[in-house]
């Protein structure tokens, strides 16, 4: 009979529904140090190991590392679950999901006192230094996981039901990289702005909060433009959103046009998720190519809207006056309007707007500042930066906030 090492490796090395997860350097690195042939080849193994898993949000913990690994794995067990379809897999396809779970369940119960010790009757002239080699955690502290592991497939259908696999269900901003095997990435910079703190547009806010809900609601959802000039937090509001609802299964996937000739295996991806997701489309211009994305918003399934933002103007040269509605003509800037279901106009704050929403960004702040001196600062700021936007009304905020914790007084920044 193999002993507990020779049957913890070979039933990781023949992991089937879940080998994906042998592509993970920590699960690879793991497997190799259970049968190393020199203490060379030990020592460098652990060490990679090792600081592959402290680089995680799981630090030492490899057990919670190898279960999150496979909570989110994308496979034919997973993907049926996310579309509540597991009982109809084939008795053999969940046995081998449940067998590949009771191995990756073995292999994070392998402790780093265990292994030294197994090396160092296998090396006796090395003990000393194979006592020094840092240690992991080997018991689930962020995961409640049944051993064996195989015993909570039911648990693992059920939050993938809910969830969905892959990146999407791990992260609520994603990239979508066509030239990638794995064509969705995590984005690589998420804004943390809250709902809460964009008061600038409040029924515009609510417009577009309103249509967000209807989306979750699984309701038919508009297609969104949002126009405004460059700094009205157009943006911003979109990423708002997401961090708002991301609990209730709200994903955002940015996209570029060039990209959409690639998204059939997107939308099949989207189509078989239990989440709503925005595809979003930021700064498009009048004169690009609409086609395709027409095309798009036609093949899109019922959980997936197109949220898009310009910038240029849709029919003159000019942002749209407080309180003006969008009114698109003929030209190709109207056309663009006109793809979506609805049209969202940020327009231009006017003086008493603007100084508004510079006190409630100070007040938020516990900034003390003379009221009557910071109306008269915010015409004079915005003069000398040529804008008049949320985005140069923040800027000036922050100035304040650093001239004052340098002991200076703002209007020096005047």
């Amino acid at each position: 009979m193999p002993d507990t090492f020779s049957l913890i490796k070979l039933t990781a090395n023949s992991l089937s529904i879940y080998r994906n997860l042998h592509r993970d350097p920590v699960i690879a690195d793991m497997i190799a140090l259970i049968d190393c042939e020199s203490v060379d080849r030990l020592a460098f193994l652990w060490g990679r190991m090792f600081e592959g898993l402290s680089r995680s949000k799981f630090y030492a913990n490899f057990a919670d590392y190898v279960f999150d690994k496979a909570l989110y794995d994308e496979n034919v067990f997973t993907k049926a679950a996310s579309r509540n379809l597991y009982i109809a897999l084939p008795k053999l396809i969940r046995s081998a999901a449940q067998r590949d779970l009771t191995a990756l369940g073995l292999l994070a119960s392998v402790s780093s006192e265990e292994l030294k010790s197994r090396y160092r009757e296998k090396f006796p002239s090395d003990g000393e230094a194979i006592s020094l080699l840092p240690d992991w955690v080997n018991k689930n502290n962020k995961y409640d996981v049944k051993t064996p592991w195989g015993d909570d497939i039911q648990k693992m259908a059920d939050f993938v039901r809910h969830h969905g696999c892959g990146n999407m269900a791990r992260c609520e901003t994603l990239r979508f990289c066509p030239d990638a095997e794995d064509f969705l990435r995590p984005a690589p910079f998420t804004d943390p702005v809250s709902l809460s703190k964009l008061t600038a547009y409040p029924q515009e806010k609510q417009r577009l909060i309103e249509n967000t809900e209807t989306l979750l609601e699984a309701r038919p959802a508009a297609h969104v433009l949002l126009y405004g000039g460059r700094g009205a937090g157009k943006t911003s509001l979109v990423r708002a959103l997401v961090n708002e609802y991301k609990g209730r299964g709200l994903r955002l996937i940015e996209m570029g046009l060039q990209s959409l000739p690639y998204a059939d295996a997107l939308l099949e991806k989207i189509s078989s998720s239990p989440l709503k997701v925005i595809l979003f489309f930021d700064d498009l211009t009048p004169d690009a190519d609409l086609s395709s994305l027409s095309g798009l918003m036609a093949a899109l399934p019922a959980n997936a809207v197109v949220y898009a933002t310009a910038s240029r103007p849709l029919d003159r040269p000019e942002p749209p006056e407080p309180g003006e509605e969008l009114r698109p003509g003929g030209s190709p800037a109207a056309a663009l309007a006109q793809l979506f279901g609805e049209a969202i106009v940020l327009p231009g704050l006017g003086a008493a707007e603007l100084s508004d929403l510079a006190a409630k960004l100070c007040a938020d702040r516990g900034l003390a500042i003379d009221p009557a001196r910071l109306e008269a600062a915010v015409p004079r700021w915005c003069a000398r930066r040529g804008t008049s936007t949320p985005r140069s009304i923040r800027q000036l905020v922050d100035a304040i906030d650093a001239s004052l914790s340098r002991g200076q007084s703002f209007p020096d920044l005047l």
